[in-house]
């Protein structure tokens, strides 16, 4: 099949039949109930575009087909680039929330495909399989999701289950590897048809280690397989108090496996404690995944510049020396995610499994200048006059501005007292510079009903 629309995804989505709970609620429908219908109908739209654009958001496989750009395994500098002007398609649609779009497990399978040697020198199968797996969700364009860290113990139960545990084998059939425990998701999960399971955290050596150190993919719908959610914006607020819900990190997720049977031909590592620690630098995942979150926080800040100047220029205030100092700062971190990505890009090399990998001094001098743009926008809100609600758009830039302080910095106050801008991103002028593609662009955001 290859690329697929958006259509198809929820009609997937809705027959998969997963057990997935809402605190103590079993969801049966995840496309059509309110706390993931929107996120669901977002993540449908992404599709669409790959149907729509099939030039700038497919490319053509082995056997004549199209598949997704996010599978692709770049062997040039150019197919390095239309990789990443896809991603930024997407992200820009998204304003980078969340990160967690379906890309970057993709991303980790080609790499994982591509080096399906250093699988196989653990167990000549693991190679076969990471080979057959990958082509699999290339060519059904299924929606993944990675497991995060362990969660820690808890005597929560929610839906009949006790998480707590971590995830671990606990025996072996002839069917399949036999995993208990439970892991972390991001929000996406519910949202999901399959979850690649990785290593929680770098292991020890040693024997005790050796059951939490598997790699391998599960189908959402496993029986023994549940997904727990906790919704962080109460139930009873409304809708306008949290717009952007389906785009931010609104849910807590928790895999619970109680017994599920892993079928061997979905197991990539098991046991090889010094593969699953080296998987992320050996295949290069690592540095593709550091690619895709240039992109997606190039996209936020760009989002957050342009909410801000449309904060100022609504206010009349874009003249303001102190106005005008904090969109410049702005703007540098804009630039700065821009050019280190360029450079990234631009000096691109093929590793040792032929796929072209960008540089990983370039991606790595980024940092994390997110947190200072925020304290800037709340900063510029305060500055400029709050213009008078309009009655045809429920929420402002300005509230929008107090959303987000909330969402990322726990309150409005913190915002102001957060990691302060880094003003050494590098220097950058506002002069001939027209920031209204980007308010255009935040507005359209605002405004947008998925």
């Amino acid at each position: 099949m290859g690329a697929r629309s958006g259509n198809n995804y929820l009609s997937a989505l809705k027959k998969l039949g997963a057990e997935i709970w809402l605190d103590h609620e079993r969801i049966r429908d995840v496309t059509s109930h309110p706390a993931f219908a929107s996120r669901a109908r977002a993540t449908a739209s992404l599709y669409d575009m790959q149907i729509e654009n099939p030039e700038a958001m497919t490319f053509r496989t082995e056997d004549g087909g199209r598949a997704g750009l996010s599978f692709i395994q770049p062997r040039s500098a150019d197919e390095l680039r239309k990789r990443g002007k896809m991603i930024r398609t997407w992200a820009d649609y998204t304003s980078g929330f969340p990160s967690d779009t379906p890309e970057l497990v993709n991303v980790r399978l080609a790499a994982m495909d591509a080096a399906h040697q250093f699988f196989g020198a653990s167990d000549a199968r693991h190679g076969d399989n990471i080979q057959k797996y990958y082509r699999e969700a290339r060519n059904h364009d299924w929606r993944a999701s990675e497991t995060l860290p362990d969660p820690g113990a808890s005597n929560t139960e929610v839906g009949g289950a006790i998480a707590g545990e971590a995830l671990k084998t606990v025996g072996r059939n002839d069917a399949g590897l036999v995993v208990s425990g439970s892991r972390r998701l991001p929000a996406s999960a519910p949202l999901c048809e399959e979850l690649l399971v990785l290593p929680s955290t770098t292991l020890e050596a040693g024997a005790a280690t050796e059951p939490s150190a598997n790699l391998f993919a599960i189908p959402c719908n496993a029986k023994g397989l549940r997904i727990i959610c906790h919704q962080i914006h109460g139930a009873e607020l409304p809708p306008s108090d949290h717009p952007l819900g389906q785009r931010f990190e609104q849910f807590e997720c928790l895999a619970v496996f109680d017994r599920v049977v892993v079928p061997w031909d979905r197991v990539f590592l098991s046991g090889d404690v010094a593969r699953c620690n080296a998987e992320p630098s050996s295949t290069n995942s690592a540095v593709h995944r550091a690619q895709l979150a240039t992109i997606h926080n190039l996209a936020s800040a760009e989002f957050l510049l342009g909410l801000a100047a449309g904060i100022a220029h609504g206010a009349g205030s874009t003249s303001s020396r102190d106005v005008r100092e904090r969109l410049t700062q702005m703007f540098a971190v804009s630039e700065s995610l821009r050019a280190h990505l360029h450079d990234a890009e631009a000096n691109a090399a093929a590793d040792r499994w032929g796929v072209v990998v960008p540089a990983r001094a370039a991606l790595e001098a980024v940092g994390r200048p997110l947190a200072g743009l925020y304290r800037r926008l709340v900063e510029i809100a305060g500055l400029c006059n709050e213009p008078p609600a309009n009655p045809q758009q429920p929420v402002t830039m300005h509230e929008l501005a107090r959303m987000l302080a909330r969402n990322f910095s726990g309150d409005p106050d913190s915002a102001n007292q957060s990691t302060a801008l880094d003003d050494a991103v590098g220097s950058a002028s506002l002069e001939d510079t027209d920031l209204q593609p980007l308010i255009d662009r935040a507005a359209a955001f605002l405004s947008r009903a998925d």
